[in-house]
């Protein structure tokens, strides 16, 4: 009986720890800067850009669309990234601008600090895709890490009430 109170207790930590370091480490020290790796021309006359971030901390950092979080010309919301993992992650998302858009100094703010769409940015050789890791499968993995969790916490349950059925 007392190793099935520790094996629960293990599973218990196992399962938890995911979900309880998570949010502590959304709150990490870094310094996240965007990137811009290349841009494409489309064919109705807009521009793409690869964009990605660097977040130089070791944990994750959320940092919602808002004042620390925006992009110019508006809507300040253009699909950029709000978690943000530790290292550098390239070819995250992908804006496209007008052409009067590239004329109003596009830029994308985060923490303050502008990441420029103008300068010397070279054209793609082809449409880059994102490798990267994205929330949904966080949260999917997190799910995953519950429900197995779960299911080892209730298993030595189901083994009690299958004996005591048998007898």
């Amino acid at each position: 009986m007392r190793s099935s109170t520790l094996f629960k207790a293990g599973a218990v930590l196992a399962m938890t720890s995911g979900i309880v370091l998570a949010p502590a480490a959304a709150f990490a020290a870094g310094t996240v800067t965007g990137t811009v790796t290349c841009y494409w021309p489309n064919s109705d006359g807009t521009t793409t850009f690869s964009v990605g971030y660097n977040n130089t901390g070791t944990t994750t950092v959320l940092i919602p669309v808002g004042t620390n979080n925006y992009v110019t010309p508006a809507p300040q919301d253009r699909g950029q990234p709000t978690t943000f993992l530790a290292g550098a992650h390239p070819n995250v998302w992908a804006p496209s601008l007008t052409a009067a858009e590239m004329n109003s100094n596009p830029n994308w703010f985060i923490n303050g600090v502008a990441t420029s769409y103008s300068g010397s940015i070279p054209q793609c050789a082809s449409k880059p895709v994102s490798v990267n890791g994205s929330t949904t499968g966080y949260l999917g993995a997190t799910a995953a890490i519950v429900g197995i969790g779960a299911y080892v916490i209730a298993s030595p349950r189901r083994r009690r009430r299958s004996l005591t059925k048998a007898v």
